[in-house]
């Protein structure tokens, strides 16, 4: 697609002869080569390849690397010989020229600071004045530098008029603030917010020039010795060192734009000869390293806050733990001496006849139980005793066969259960002392009873009796019904009441029984394999008496 205009020819054939006839006589340079070297990659110009200056300012500045590297390092070397040259002068104090070449505040540094500073200016405009003629500058990083240039302009007025030294003083005296390093240090609050936009010009596009980069570095440690010799001009310990740290401080307030002056020129000479392209906007090793670091210190921090508050929850919770075992076990032994003495107290106020232990406790079906088993044992002992012989009729012919079988048959049984039942005895009266001395009352009831019952059972045997002779196993089932029959359950006796005397069982039962029944007092505190072996032995007793 072209474009014509009206009696001429299309843009494009103008545009060519417009190069051919700008280019005549200079053959036509091969393009320079932008190579985006690494950060240690120093960018040499080529002679072949080196594009000529189209302006007339370039004739300002050599092309040569080494004219440059004289300029740059040159420079600040004349004035540190200059100043230290003025400190080894000595002039009167009335002298004229002390006014003007005094260190401290001179008019002539004063003059000679601000000029350094326009320069600066002036360097920052060209630069961008450069870069502004670049096709590839998309993002326009050529305005920081134009910007930049402002800055230096305003600081290059503010020190050679002194503004910053009248404005500290103007702020002092409204505000009655006495502190000795407000006039030095207050402007430098204003420097700082204004010196944001050019060094992140300077950090991000210096790099690739290495002269640029070590003077700039230098101008920065000057202004941090600058600041600290100010600083230590203030202190009382210092005060022997005063004239030292003078001289350091006026040194280093001249140093400081003199070594961004060069390190603005060989930028300047490196724009102009080497290219003009901007560099990609990213952050120098330096604070990269230092972001990773605040990164790294910031995580390390984190974990280590999140681990301490760990340990900290933990014991916590393990002496919340312990402290509330250690209140219930308060509690607990609060709660038992409260129930020891309300025992204690209730104790004292029962009767002594209703002290009665728990192993005296029984249910009324036990109790039953028990009478029978005390009859029943009542009943064996009197049938076992000697019983009495036999007057009457018949007693010549059937007592005295009956009473020898009888005698023979129990001296029999008695060798074979005599040393078991002197064992069970034994244990029995071990085991039944304990539940004696807790039951003393019924144990003289009971030995009561026993007395009442050998006087009626005395009584008895001494009377002369008829035995009619009846089948022998009749009474033997009566007594297998009446054991098989279930007792019959009794309502609970209270314990104040005295237990009532046992019945006494006729002779003529206890005779008829003939000791069919183990005595259970013999099988008391037996265990089971004794008890087992007992019936066993009883069982065979019976069965031998009764063949």
């Amino acid at each position: 697609m072209s474009v014509k205009f009206a009696g001429s020819r299309n843009i494009d054939d103008r545009r060519r002869r417009r190069l051919a006839s700008e280019n005549e006589g200079h053959p036509e340079p091969t393009p320079a080569i932008a190579k985006a070297g690494g950060y240690w990659k120093i960018h040499r110009p080529n002679d072949e390849t080196c594009i000529d200056a189209r302006s007339p300012i370039a004739s300002l500045l050599p092309y040569g690397r080494v004219q440059v590297m004289l300029i740059c390092c040159g420079m600040p070397l004349l004035m540190a010989l200059f100043v230290a040259a003025m400190q080894w002068v000595t002039l009167a104090s009335d002298h004229p020229l002390m006014a003007s070449l005094n260190l401290t505040n001179g008019y002539a540094w004063r003059f000679f600071t601000g000029l350094i500073l326009l320069a600066c200016a002036g360097t920052c405009w060209l630069i961008s004045w450069f870069r502004s003629a670049s096709v590839r500058d998309f993002d326009g990083c050529f305005k920081s530098w134009y910007w930049s240039g402002w800055v230096f302009a305003i600081f290059g007025i503010a020190a050679g008029c002194e503004l910053h030294t009248i404005g500290a003083e103007l702020l002092a005296s409204y505000t009655r603030i006495e502190i000795p390093l407000l006039k030095s240090c207050l402007w430098m609050v204003l420097a700082a917010a204004l010196l944001i936009e050019p060094a992140r010009s300077f950090t991000r596009e210096m790099w690739l020039c290495r002269r640029s980069w070590v003077s700039f570095m230098c101008c920065c440690f000057a202004l941090f010795f600058y600041l600290y010799a100010t600083w230590s001009l203030h202190q009382e310990d210092q005060v022997r060192y005063a004239e030292a740290w003078q001289f350091v401080a006026a040194l280093m307030s001249i140093l400081t734009p003199t070594l961004m002056f060069s390190a603005l020129v060989s930028q300047t000479h490196y724009v102009m000869y080497v290219t003009s392209d901007p560099v990609k906007k990213r952050q120098s090793w330096i604070i990269q390293g230092v972001i990773h670091a605040c990164c790294k210190s910031r995580h390390g921090l984190s974990r280590a806050a999140t681990n301490i508050a760990a340990i900290a929850k933990k014991a916590a919770e393990k002496r919340y733990i312990t402290e509330s075992d250690e209140e219930a076990g308060d509690q607990k032994s609060e709660e038992t001496t409260q129930k020891a003495t309300r025992k204690r107290a209730m104790k004292k106020v029962e009767k002594p006849v209703e002290i009665v232990s728990k192993k005296t406790v029984k249910t009324p079906e036990k109790t039953a139980v028990k009478d029978k088993e005390e009859s029943t044992t009542t009943v064996a002992s009197e049938i076992n005793e000697e019983k009495a012989p036999r007057t009457g009729l018949f007693s010549g012919l059937f007592g005295r066969k009956k009473s020898r079988s009888a005698s023979e048959e129990e001296q029999t049984s008695s060798e074979g259960t005599e040393p078991q039942l002197k064992i069970a005895e034994k244990t029995t009266s071990s085991r039944t002392s304990t539940w004696e001395s807790n039951n003393t009352k019924t144990v003289v009831d009971n030995g009561e009873e026993e007395s009442s019952s050998n006087n009626t059972r005395s009584k008895t045997t001494a009377k002369p009796r008829i035995r009619v002779k009846t089948e022998p196993e009749q009474p033997v089932q009566k007594t297998e019904v009446n054991n098989s029959a279930p007792p019959k359950s009794q309502a609970p006796k209270p314990d104040n009441i005295p237990p009532a005397a046992r019945e006494t069982v006729s002779i003529d039962t206890a005779i008829d029984d003939d000791d069919d029944r183990l005595d259970s007092e013999d099988l008391k505190g037996l265990s089971k394999k004794e008890r087992r072996r007992l019936r066993k032995m009883h069982r065979d007793q019976q069965r031998n008496k009764a063949a």
